[in-house]
């Protein structure tokens, strides 16, 4: 966890809007095996406000203002078929400006960060706003208050579901009120399963901490459309645990153990230099915990000498950057540890199925992506860069065959050496392709602006 500190100039108050329903992979649209969990949003990709299936990729726009007196985001559709991005509106004379659009999504109702994904040929909405967990704000009026709790007013987080093609859209459940769902999405038969956590605003001073409390896997039933089991997922050990991933019945839990027993609002009082050496005298710990009987079982701990860190979860392996340089696998029904790879450029941006794909950390100038296989460690670098500023490719999603890329701008140069993207180009590019440097992109044709 790397602290993040956010200046505003009122005091904090967040809403915590939530929607989720049947889901899938980012490659897959089949339904999870009864009893056996799926992963169905993938950690590492660009931004997460997206999903791709096997015949296509939704995904949110930024929130903007769309129509009079209307602000939201667009629902949009990539088909892979026809290499079109479209509305996600069937109604051809539509100017997508108004709530009666099914590509619309007000910022109201469905907050600010909210995930579209696909499970048992349904569309689902998980509604949600920033928790904005583990982070500090400022309050520069705040004068001399003393020391208090802030309880934040907070909508509560909902699930919502449609066609594939947008229609039909209805809410279908409440999560409670003041709890906040993470964008964490899994599967298992006719079950979803969620994170949900509240949040605790502790008023020192000038400041508000956020930290969370009372975090649980909350296991929703599509048939019964109601809560059916949770799990607490706070333990003794005084590691803030996160979800990073599923195994068979197991969830993958990573968190840091910092130095002193320090708390959550401990490291976010520390500067950024007092956390930079709280951090490297921490250790992040792997572990399982099993749905069937709710035992937590610790795979392993390793030292934060360095910052970078990164792991992935693909079927009974988890996958950790070596601090020395390398790819570490290990198996989380045994725990027994092997080297995957000796690879430098070890920093794991995401998995995609039998593959991994790394950056390089060190070297600015390195914009290549490095892919792994997962079985052999065999090493494929590709050079493939956007076309015209010559920036790494954005990998947005995969099928078994292809992935979607940013692979070009539509951009302005700025005086100061930035630049203004007027439109991000999509592009699918077969992986065969991707991995061996070949420049055959296949151009979307877009429909709007587009996001990374």
């Amino acid at each position: 966890m790397k602290k993040f500190i956010s200046i505003i100039l009122s005091a904090v108050i967040l809403l915590s809007l939530f929607s989720c329903s049947d889901s899938q992979n980012q490659n897959q649209s089949d339904t999870a095996p009864s009893g056996e969990l799926k992963s169905i949003n993938s950690r590492g990709f660009s931004f997460s406000n997206n999903f791709g299936t096997k015949d296509g990729f939704y995904y949110f726009t930024e929130n903007t203002e769309i129509g009079k007196n209307l602000y939201g985001m667009h629902l949009m559709y990539v088909d892979y078929a026809t290499k079109k991005e479209i509305y996600l509106c069937s109604d051809s004379g539509c100017k997508h400006d108004s709530e009666k659009c099914s590509s619309v999504f007000s910022a109201d109702e469905f907050g600010f960060d909210s995930i579209p994904f696909v499970y048992d040929d349904h569309l689902y909405v998980l509604s949600r706003d920033y928790d904005n967990d583990d982070t500090v704000s400022l309050d520069y009026f705040a004068g001399n208050d003393t020391s208090s709790d802030v309880q934040p007013q907070s909508n509560n987080a909902k699930i919502y579901c449609m066609e594939l093609d947008g229609s039909s859209r209805q809410k279908i459940f409440d999560f409670p009120e003041n709890s906040t769902v993470t964008k964490e999405v899994f599967a298992e038969g006719d079950n979803l399963w969620f994170v949900t956590k509240n949040l605790k605003f502790k008023k020192e001073d000038n400041a508000t901490y956020i930290t969370s409390s009372d975090k649980a896997l909350c296991k929703y039933s599509i048939s019964q459309n109601k809560i059916t089991e949770q799990i607490p997922i706070y333990f003794d050990d005084n590691v803030n645990y996160q979800v990073i991933g599923c195994s068979d019945t197991k969830f993958v839990l990573s968190g840091i153990a910092y130095p002193d027993n320090m708390s959550q609002t401990d490291i976010l009082k520390l500067n950024d230099d007092q956390w930079h050496e709280a951090y490297k005298n921490s250790k992040t710990v792997y572990a399982t915990l099993d749905i069937t009987n709710r035992e937590k079982n610790e795979i392993l701990k390793h030292s934060n000498n360095k910052l970078n860190i990164t792991d992935a979860v693909e079927g009974q392996y988890l996958y950790v950057s070596d601090e020395k340089g390398g790819i570490n696998k290990i198996d989380l029904e045994t725990g027994e540890q092997s080297v995957l790879t000796d690879l430098k450029q070890n920093y794991i941006y995401f998995s995609i199925g039998d593959t991994l794909c790394c950056t390089s950390t060190g070297d600015e100038k390195d914009e290549s992506l490095y892919f792994v296989d997962i079985e052999t460690g065999k090493v494929s670098r590709s050079t493939l860069t956007k076309k015209s500023l010559g920036w790494q490719l954005t990998i947005l999603a995969y099928t078994d065959t292809h992935a979607l890329a940013v692979y070009d701008y539509d951009a302005i140069a700025n005086d100061d050496d930035s630049y203004e993207i007027n439109q991000y180009k999509y592009a699918l590019i077969a992986k065969e392709d991707l991995y061996n440097s070949k420049e055959n992109f296949e151009p979307i044709s877009m429909a709007g602006k587009g996001r990374e």
